[in-house]
């Protein structure tokens, strides 16, 4: 199982070393925030979504721009050492956040139109954890 950030100077292409931030802070922000899942909405017109689940009802992470959505499923497809060649398939990899590391799955779906979706499991956090991780080192 990979792990990221990774001390591999290359564990995917040096162009998408701002997608892997990104996804490295949403997934943090939303393991803080106590959400259980996160999903990747296909384009539809000028953006996309991505957007989290807790306590029964969605809310919306980001709405990057639509000419953004190949760079950020193909990082997660490298993130989860996985093609995600078939019509539904899964991919685990590992966030290490200050002195914790936290087990993501990852399932991507392509749908009959060819635009794949994504659902990004989260571990489940007490309270205390995340407070933990909201907190600042100085």
């Amino acid at each position: 199982m990979r792990r990221f950030p990774s001390d591999d100077p290359y564990d995917g292409s040096a162009d998408d070393a701002p997608i892997a931030k990104l996804w490295m802070g949403m997934i943090i922000d939303c393991l803080r925030e106590g959400d259980e899942r996160m999903h990747v909405v296909p384009p539809n017109g000028d953006y996309f979504i991505v957007r989290a689940y807790r306590d029964g009802s969605w809310r919306d992470v980001l709405q990057p721009p639509s000419k953004m959505y190949r760079a950020i499923m193909q990082r997660l497809k490298v993130m989860a050492s996985s093609t995600f060649s078939r019509k539904v398939e899964e991919g685990r990899f590992e966030i290490a956040y200050r002195d914790e590391v936290f087990e993501i799955k990852a399932t991507v779906r392509t749908g009959p139109d060819g635009l794949q979706d994504a659902m990004i499991d989260l571990p489940e956090l007490p309270p205390n954890k995340r407070l933990k991780l909201a907190a600042r080192v100085h």
